[in-house]
């Protein structure tokens, strides 16, 4: 970048002028720059054309057929905090200011290639080439990117070449040099950027000075990147440079006249020889650098060669331009030629503008034409509308008289009164305005339609009437039937629906839509007229219903009370003798039950059940029926749609008669109207029931939860809400009942004189199951299945907290005698437990199936048993056998830290000790022991106040015995087995063997009396 070169170029763009632009352009330049980096400074640019594809993105030149050119900048530039060079590619913006898309770090530099005079390529990461305006701009650029890039990198240059025509080899890079124009121009170009300018240097103080022979920026002690080898000096190597001389000069005068080209070639060839004569040429292995880094005399000669003749060549141009006067005339026609066009494109910019308006107005005219035309065509057809409409509201003479006269008695009579109707209504619904301007705006139209609203209503007026009457009739007719009084008589009484009267009222569910829709007043007195007749002869029937029914409940009988009852009775009658002293049977329990199945009675469970069965189809007709007689449906059907009229007719009364409630409430509350008295009738039925049978409840209780699933299923909600009010009341009288049985149970005493056996809470508790489980049949899901285990849990809770509580009395009885209230205790346990799990497991396996929560309280049992009869066993063996369980134990303790052989070593474990043990157990001790021992647990387990005892009684006697058996064997079985261990060599044993043993027992075996 020589300063005569870039002088010319200021003085062609107009003495000065380029050099505001030039300032101007490098202030944008350090604006992108600093918005990119706050310490950038700017050094050199270059502008260069990339090839951008149809996306976008830039591609390669062997690529770029069918691309497109976009201008972009090249920005040599360099940080001043750290001396960072960068290589920036910025594009230039709208409003002229520039923004940088990419930098490179210029360490990152490979190679620079000149292909062509204004093509280039550069490899960074990868291999860039971009196209220039100007060669010689694309060359000071270069050259500046060169000086820079070697100062940066303490003159280790890149590779590069020069790409010559016609297929030459290509040039070292360092042929690549600048045009020397002077160091003004570098000082320019690197001010601010921390680089110092290019200086000449003259070949006598090459070596002394430390610049780049070159030229170039050199980096300032502040900005320069340190040097780790500061005691190296940078080797310079000479070399030959004719032939690049010749190639240079050779192609700048490719420009010049064709004729002289080899003539002028000889001639510089030979001025250049005589130059180069005497130069001396520098050592080529100088400083141990090598040929690749040496920079001699003819490099820096070749460089000033280019400079100045850059320099002549921008002065021959300048020289001729200026030498020219008709240059300048030339320029002003030019300026004046482009103000005119300018005033030409203003002037038919502002045709343009006109004529779009024009095409606007244009447009805007045809429009309103159509809209004209298509409101024409609209007026005409609502003034044909309009006449129709007015003829429509008229009413024929003939459609009044029949409806103030028409017959109401028969079918033909109400079919000539709904069309009649039709026309009446379709004439209401032109002069009615449903929010919009109507034909009730116009005072004809309002006139009429106050006349017809009259007449609808006198016909209104009169269908009530008759209605009226007929209700009342057919109520009659009803109630007075012989053959619905016969259906309501016992032994199965059931509930006849009103299909009659149905039948009859059905044929005027048209006129009630009517009615419905033009008189909403009268319509509702119409349908509280039918509730009122409906729900009379309803409530007649069902109370009919209800006494049959409640005159066959059974009554539950004195036994069967008290059998089921846990509060103990307080008579003394012969009955209850006999269940306290267990007389009454389960065999006879069911005999009973038998007897009472044969009988034409029935429960409250079967009772409630057969009710609910009669009123269920009923209340599911009777909703049905009203449905379509009144209208309390969701189908949204209007008169219009009953009598098919024309669809103008059906939108219209679509639009106005709608209902302002829901078909849901309004049919819940029709129902509550007719069914009111319903909960009263069946709470006066649970009553009843209760107060003969208060078991009954449970039975009551799974009906109606049944009967709520029933009822939710069919969408009875009325019938559903009774019930489950219903239902919530017998649920609280179930919890009392249960409450008032617990507390039975608590306040049992048993009396310390003498033992009673099987107490009386644990004798009733399997027969109030057996009959609360005869009422839960297929009530798995239900409700009161969880109910009554939950009251299974809690009753057996309290018997078996006041089974304790009798067993610690009885204990307490026994005085100063721990062992015999010990006894006692536990007897009473054994007793009571056996009882209820053999009681329980018999049901369960009657029945076929058991609670979940009894088998759970059954194994509670089990195991309370199982521990007391473990306990009392070891009590009753300890009498008799006490020597020999002792020994046994002693030595059982011994053997775990002593051996066999030497337990006989220890003075009560002796071989005499044992032999004496052995002569206290002779067959006749042990005859005598066994026989108290049978004495003792018949006189435990037999109650001396029962006349007969049960079979399950019995049946514990025998397994306490078989207990005691195991037990006292198990005894003789560790004593052999000690002596063997111990004291094999004394030949002592006992004189009954296990077998002698079992069959002693079984011969003693204790008998019941």
């Amino acid at each position: 970048m020589a300063t005569q070169a870039s002088t010319s170029q200021l003085n062609v763009n107009g003495n000065g002028a380029g050099a505001a632009g030039a300032n101007k352009t490098k202030e944008l330049f350090n604006a992108a720059l600093q918005a990119r980096h706050p310490t950038n400074a700017y050094i050199a640019h270059l502008k260069i054309w990339e090839d951008v594809a149809q996306d976008g993105a830039p591609v390669e030149a062997s690529t770029a057929a069918g691309a497109t050119k976009k201008a972009r900048y090249l920005i040599l530039a360099v940080q001043k905090d750290t001396g960072k060079v960068t290589i920036n590619k910025a594009k230039r913006n709208a409003n002229g200011s520039f923004s940088i898309g990419k930098d490179w770090d210029l360490n990152t530099l490979r190679e620079v290639n000149v292909i062509q005079p204004d093509v280039f390529s550069i490899t960074l990461s990868r291999p860039y080439q971009w196209q220039t305006q100007q060669p010689a701009e694309q060359q000071l650029f270069l050259q500046s990117l060169v000086k820079v890039y070697r100062k940066y990198t303490q003159d280790n240059g890149p590779s590069g070449g020069l790409a010559g025509g016609g297929g030459d080899a290509r040039a070292r890079l360092s042929s690549i040099e600048p045009i020397r124009g002077g160091a003004a121009y570098e000082r320019m170009l690197l001010a601010g950027t921390g680089l110092t300018g290019v200086t000449e240097v003259d070949d006598d103080d090459e070596q002394a000075e430390d610049e780049d022979p070159y030229g170039g920026a050199v980096l300032t002690d502040k900005d320069a990147v340190p040097d780790t080898s500061t005691a190296s000096k940078r080797a310079t190597l000479g070399r030959p440079a004719v032939a690049r001389i010749e190639t240079q000069l050779s192609e700048r005068s490719r420009g010049a006249d064709e004729a002289d080209l080899d003539e002028d070639e000889n001639q510089t060839l030979v001025a250049v020889e005589e130059i180069l004569e005497g130069l001396e040429w520098r050592n080529a292995g100088a400083n141990g650098y090598g040929i690749a880094s040496g920079k001699g005399t003819a490099d820096v000669i070749e460089a000033r060669l280019l400079d100045e003749l850059s320099a002549l060549e921008s002065a021959n141009i300048h020289a001729i331009i200026e030498s020219d006067d008709r240059v300048a005339l030339v320029v002003k026609h030019m300026e004046e030629a482009l103000a005119d066009l300018d005033m030409m494109d203003s002037m038919i910019a502002g045709f343009k503008v006109q004529l779009n308006s024009r095409l606007d107005d244009v447009s805007h005219i045809e429009s309103q034409n159509r809209g004209l035309q298509v409101q024409t065509s609209n007026q005409r057809t609502l003034m044909a509308e309009i006449e129709n409409l007015i003829n429509t509201i008229n009413v024929d003479d003939d459609v009044i008289n029949t409806l103030s006269a028409g017959r109401l008695e028969n079918a033909d009579g109400v079919a000539q009164l709904e069309s009649a109707a039709a026309s009446l209504y379709k004439s209401m619904l032109q002069a009615r305005t449903d929010g919009d301007d109507g034909g009730a705006d116009m005072a004809a139209a309002a006139e009429k339609l106050a006349e017809y609203e009259a007449i609808s209503s006198r016909f209104c007026k009169r269908v009530l009437e008759y209605l009226n009457i007929t209700f009342n009739v057919e109520t009659q007719r009803l109630l007075s039937d012989p053959a619905r009084q016969k259906a309501l008589q016992p032994p199965h009484p059931s509930l006849p629906d009103h299909a009659s009267m149905e039948e009859v009222l059905g044929q005027y569910c048209g006129l009630l839509l009517y009615m419905k829709e033009v008189s909403a007043q009268t319509f509702s007195r119409v349908s509280a007229a039918y509730f009122t007749s409906v729900s009379e002869c309803y409530r007649n029937e069902m109370q009919q219903l209800s006494v049959a029914y409640r005159r066959q409940l059974r009554k539950a009988s004195d036994e069967d009370i008290t059998e089921s009852s846990f509060i103990a009775p307080s008579s003394t009658s012969a009955a209850t003798s006999a269940i306290r002293s267990g007389t009454i049977r389960r065999g006879q329990r069911e005999k009973t039950m038998r007897g009472v199945k044969d009988r034409t009675d029935i429960s409250g469970q079967d009772g409630l059940q057969r009710i609910l069965s009669c009123i269920f189809p009923v209340l599911l007709r009777e909703q049905s029926f009203i449905s379509d007689f009144l209208h309390i449906n969701d189908n949204n059907i209007t008169f219009a749609d009953y009598m098919a009229l024309e669809p103008y007719f059906r939108r219209r009364a679509a639009g106005m008669f709608t209902g302002a409630s829901g078909p849901l409430r309004e049919m819940k509350g029709a129902m509550d109207l007719i069914f009111g008295f319903v909960a009263n009738e069946l709470q006066a039925f649970t009553d009843d029931a209760l107060s003969k049978d208060r078991m009954s409840i449970v039975g009551l209780l799974a009906t109606l939860d049944r009967s709520i699933v029933e009822a939710e299923e069919v969408s009875c909600e009325s019938l559903q809400k009774v019930l489950a009010k219903l239902q919530l009341r017998l649920a609280s009288k179930l919890e009392q009942f249960v409450g008032e049985q617990i507390k039975g149970i608590e306040a049992t005493k048993l009396t310390v004189k003498k033992r009673k056996g099987v107490v009386h809470f644990m004798r009733v508790f399997p027969v109030f199951v057996d009959r609360v489980e005869a009422q839960l049949i297929n009530t798995e899901t239900l409700p009161i299945r969880t109910a009554v285990d939950g009251y299974y849990i809690q009753i057996c809770g309290a018997m078996f907290d006041a089974l304790q509580t009798i067993s610690r009395v009885e204990t307490g009885a026994a005085g100063g005698d721990e062992d015999k209230g010990q006894l006692n205790h536990l007897v009473i346990l054994i007793e009571n437990m056996y009882y209820f799990i053999s009681e329980i497991n018999k049901g369960s396996r009657t029945r076929g199936a058991s609670s979940s929560a009894l088998t759970a309280l059954v194994k509670r049992a089990e195991t309370i048993y199982n521990d007391s009869l473990g306990s009392y066993t070891q009590f009753v063996l300890r009498r008799s056998l006490a020597r020999l369980m002792d020994f046994s134990d002693g030595i059982g303790t011994l053997l775990r830290s002593t051996p066999a052989k030497e337990v006989s070593l220890h003075a009560a474990y002796s071989k005499s000790a044992f032999k004496k043990l052995v002569k206290d157990h002779t067959a006749k001790d042990t005859r005598k022991a066994v026989e108290a021992l049978s004495k003792r647990v018949a006189k435990h387990f037999d109650d001396d106040e029962a006349q007969e005892q049960s079979a399950g009684e019995a049946e514990v006697l025998s397994r306490v015995w078989a207990s005691c058996e195991q037990g006292y064997v198990r005894e003789f079985e560790r004593g052999m087995r000690l002596g063997q261990d111990c004291y094999p060599d004394m030949g002592v044993s006992f004189e009954l063997g296990v077998g002698e043993l079992r069959r002693l027992f079984a011969g003693l075996a204790p008998k019941r009396r």
